[in-house]
């Protein structure tokens, strides 16, 4: 209902967002599993069903945040297997691993692995992401997260398209798009669209 409510307001498309199954996890206090795996996949059974109807009334894109697995590589291959429930029956949606707080480099280049189709990366907490980057296959989107969303200061445009067109270099323009470093529920709302005005501003000058 709420995404359906964003779309009917919005002039622009609108990104879902849904937490990610370890992340809700380990962020949760477990008093029925008693056991990390079980309760990680039952969660992801319940964010399969959102996710299925979030498709059904018309979302193009879901993101899902796991930023929880940055601190936690033991739990890739679990994320494997969760992320595949989540995204089983998403046949028309872009899907978007978010992670941010840090870097990944502890998952590596299994990373890519995980079953979606874009890679959101903190390029501010995490500015050694841009080496992973790198690494990313050909077939892999990469969203890059530029701008501070956790500080109030306005990046100057210019040295927003800067980034951006080095990591146009790097991905290409066709596998690049550009985000706040995580979300910005945080900083007044008039900074929070300030930001993104000139994130907007500094991808019209690069072309992404």
């Amino acid at each position: 209902d709420q995404y359906s409510f964003a779309v009917s307001v919005a002039t622009k498309p609108v990104k879902a967002v849904i937490p990610g199954p370890v992340t809700f996890a380990r962020l949760s206090v477990d008093e029925h599993y008693s056991d990390h795996e079980s309760f990680v996949l039952a969660i992801a059974r319940v964010l399969a069903q959102e996710a299925f109807e979030l498709q059904a009334v018309g979302a193009e894109t879901i993101q899902i945040d796991e930023p929880a697995l940055l601190q936690a590589p033991e739990d890739l291959d679990l994320a494997a297997r969760a992320l595949g429930i989540v995204t089983a029956e998403l046949a028309r949606v872009r899907t978007i691993l978010g992670t941010y707080f840090g870097d990944a480099k502890r998952l590596g280049t299994d990373l890519f692995d995980l079953p979606v189709a874009e890679f959101g990366f903190d390029l501010i907490s995490g500015p050694e992401n841009l080496e992973l980057i790198r690494q990313a296959p050909q077939s892999t989107g990469i969203q890059a997260g530029i701008v501070n969303a956790r500080n109030t200061m306005l990046e100057p445009v210019d040295e927003l398209a800067a980034t951006i067109d080095e990591l146009a270099g790097i991905v290409g323009v066709d596998r690049l798009s550009v985000s706040p470093s995580a979300g910005l529920e945080f900083l007044p709302r008039e900074k929070a669209r300030a930001k993104l005005q000139r994130l907007s501003e500094a991808s019209r000058k690069v072309g992404v």
